[in-house]
């Protein structure tokens, strides 16, 4: 342990408002849908935005790279000791309903999202039912599912986000605006940021037993596509419109179904996922990765866009302390 490191686990250590949330040598297979990557020297759940605001402060001050994570839905952390801080967003997990505007902490999961609102008799988001990871992670990556976006319900964000220029934390607010989302982009695309709250609306009144049966449709149909069967990170590669079908169609046409390296292997039903056949390594995932973004540039000519985040090791600057 360095001393950054060591001077960072005293400071949270004699934190009364973190007492209970620092965990040292955490293994991030624990933390993941895909159940791989080491040891974090420090991972960290804030049970408040001002606590969270602490965490990310003193990083800065320590120059300690700090990563911040969700359900690890979308996260392959790297094999061994990573000298970093995880600042986790499970502790966020408070949930309202105010009108037709659901307040939901950054850390709630999908699952209990959708299930609150089939409680309330709130329709419109059932296509996110069986969705891994939190509504916080959904939001930083605009998740899709069946064609709709998570931004489409969503009205307000607050954030904590890193002035590069200061080297401050600065709590921010934004209002949906569509020119600010798209297809797996939205505005916290490559920005040191957390998020804490996100107002959602734009839902319809509706029986909550046609709810559960459109999200029992949905989990259903994640199941029937395997979606379940290993740990995986889901689709590992973005959809280019530009190349006129999906990734996972280019990968099952280039034979490349059932191909393996060591314990991760492209999934025999669908080209577009990587599972953890039980003994995986995240090196062998990223090998994998390379491997078909190699064999599809050297078949068809399209360059892959890798849509997982691969979390490695990396020197500690202020431009990466959140990435």
């Amino acid at each position: 342990m360095n001393d950054s490191i060591r001077e960072l686990t005293e400071k949270f250590n004699n934190s009364p408002a973190l007492k209970g949330c620092i965990k040292i040598n955490e293994s991030l297979k624990k933390h993941t849908t895909m159940k791989t990557g080491g040891e974090a020297v420090l991972f960290v759940s804030p049970r408040s935005e001002d606590d969270a605001r602490f965490v990310m402060e003193s990083c800065i001050l320590h120059k300690v790279r700090c990563f911040p994570l969700g359900g690890g839905s979308n996260v392959v952390p790297a094999d061994g000791e990573l000298f970093l801080v995880i600042l986790s967003s499970e502790n966020l997990d408070s949930l309202s309903l105010n009108g037709g505007t659901v307040t939901a902490g950054s850390g709630i999961k999908m699952s209990r999202l959708t299930s609150f609102l089939k409680e309330n008799s709130l329709g419109g988001f059932e296509k996110f039912a069986g969705l891994p990871g939190t509504i916080g992670g959904a939001a930083f990556m605009n998740a899709r599912c069946y064609e709709k976006d998570v931004s489409s319900n969503i009205k307000s964000i607050e954030f904590l986000e890193i002035d590069g220029k200061t080297l401050t934390v600065q709590k921010k607010t934004i209002q949906y605006k569509s020119e600010d989302w798209d297809y797996k982009k939205s505005p916290f695309t490559g920005k040191n940021a957390f998020i804490t709250k996100i107002e959602l609306g734009g839902f319809e009144e509706k029986d909550p037993g046609e709810i559960k049966k459109e999200c029992d449709f949905y989990i259903n149909d994640r199941i029937q596509k395997g979606h379940f069967k290993f740990p995986s990170a889901g689709s590992v590669f973005k959809n280019n419109r530009s190349f006129g079908k999906p990734s996972g169609r280019i990968i099952d046409e280039a034979g490349l179904k059932g191909f393996a390296i060591g314990g991760a292997q492209i999934a025999p039903w669908h080209g577009n996922f990587i599972i953890n056949t039980g003994n995986a390594l995240s090196s062998d995932i990223k090998a994998l990765s390379d491997h078909i973004k190699k064999k599809i540039k050297e078949n068809t000519g399209f360059s892959l866009e890798t849509e997982i985040i691969f979390l490695e090791n990396s020197p500690f600057s202020y431009d990466n302390i959140m990435k």
